[in-house]
């Protein structure tokens, strides 16, 4: 009778982008798919920025792997912890591998492993809004959402959080650029080449244009909860006292979202999963526009939870199209890049044109008509997804994609920043 065995794992840290606090939790939760064989961790121990992993490192077992960082801007802990990962693989002793960084960089070597046969589990940050959640509650529930005392909210827990990062650890810039670098390189301007891309033209411009989608949502949404007051029979309904409750329901759909993005992502390919998040657009603005809070608050609450679709599906499923398909010299401008065309450029001009289209056409003496707004936002999400899968040009290729349905269950009780 053949007994079976634990799946056996090699665990590899990456020290430079883990913080120490939850490195039990972790091992536990890879406990549960196989027995640590290995567990090293790789970084450069003479800094002061890893003192802390000393006492951790005894309690669990990990050993220390020394990597001295010779070079500014070159990234040897990467390295070691690559060419050891590879080493360990042909020895034949492990069934897989988990990785444990909150990077990129190790994507090649998670595929190679895979094609290898090898299980590959990945541990890394999560970063979710949840603060930006309990700061909507907060103002709501303290009377502060429309008024100055919200900016008092703030400030006081600003003063708390900067007093708060003096106790952290010192750690030093990593200097990525040599100083020998121009200009152009030292401010990132390089990235502005991606324009004569015609892929990542089109991307860019429709990056901008959704990004105005999302100004949309964000000036608005409140009041046009709260502009219910203005009608006798919804002056004292929920929406109205907890309007900013209501919409952080669309924060707490925009974390549950993120989990689908690697299915979505792996099945149909960045364009279609774009298309997607036009189409939730759409969705969210038309039931907005039919909604209400008595007979119709399904609609304005089913508006929210579309919210997660709309917003993940194309700004972190954007962000790593932007990560795959650009040089990695320049990868980080190309990321500014694309947040200034998100937040910056499509913010401004969201903010300025819907500003004087609804002054223009929207607003009475009555009030604003807010139906009419959110229709108009409608059609204009349609007309991007009606433009956009005929112009934007992507062949999407069925492979493995560098989060597993695995690495994502793990990664569920990844450590908090």
């Amino acid at each position: 009778m053949e007994l079976t065995r634990d799946p056996r794992l090699a665990v590899l840290f990456d020290a430079d982008n883990v913080p120490y606090s939850n490195v039990r939790g972790m091992l536990a939760e890879i406990a549960k798919y196989g027995t640590p064989t290995f567990k090293r961790i790789y970084g450069d121990w003479t800094k002061p920025t890893v003192a802390g992993w000393k006492t951790v490192l005894l309690e669990n077992g990990i050993t220390p792997i020394q990597q001295y960082s010779y070079t500014s801007g070159k990234n040897a802990t990467d390295s070691a912890m690559i060419i050891d990962a590879m080493d360990i693989l042909y020895t034949g002793r492990v069934d897989g591998f988990c990785i444990v960084s909150s990077d990129s960089d190790f994507t090649r070597l998670a595929t190679r492993l895979r094609e290898a046969g090898m299980k590959v589990y990945g541990i890394g940050e999560k970063k979710t809004p949840i603060p930006f959640i309990a700061a909507m509650w907060i103002t709501n529930l303290t009377g502060s959402k429309a008024n100055a005392n919200q900016f008092l909210i703030g400030a006081v827990a600003a003063i708390a959080l900067g007093i708060y990062s003096f106790t952290l650890p010192r750690c030093s810039p990593q200097k990525s650029i040599s100083k020998d670098s121009s200009i152009v390189e030292i401010l990132g301007l390089n990235a502005f080449k991606l324009f004569a891309n015609y892929k990542m033209a089109l991307f860019f411009i429709f990056a901008m244009f959704l990004g105005a989608a999302l100004q949309l949502t964000n000036m608005y949404g409140d009041s046009y909860l709260d502009d219910f007051k203005n009608f006798p029979q919804y002056a004292d309904s929920f929406v109205v006292k907890y309007s900013t409750i209501i919409m952080s329901i669309s924060q707490i759909s925009e974390t549950l979202f993120i989990l689908a993005i690697p299915f979505f992502l792996k099945r149909f390919g960045i364009k279609k999963v774009i298309l997607f998040s036009m189409i939730a657009w759409v969705l969210r603005f038309g039931l907005f526009s039919l909604g209400n809070p008595s007979n119709g608050l399904w609609m304005i609450v089913l508006s929210c939870i579309v919210y997660g679709m709309a917003f993940d599906f194309f700004n972190i499923s954007g962000s790593l199209f932007v990560e795959t398909t650009t040089d990695s010299k320049i990868r980080s401008s190309a990321q500014g890049l694309f947040m200034m065309m998100t937040n910056g450029f499509g913010a401004f001009f969201g903010s300025k044109v819907s500003g004087y289209v609804i002054d223009k056409y929207y607003t009475h003496a009555e009030g604003k008509d807010w139906h009419g707004i959110w229709l108009a936002f409608a059609c204009y999400a349609l007309v991007l997804g009606i433009i956009f899968p005929l112009v934007f040009r992507h062949k999407h290729e069925r492979k493995p994609i560098e989060i597993t349905e695995e690495e994502l269950v793990t990664s569920e009780t990844s450590i908090q920043s």
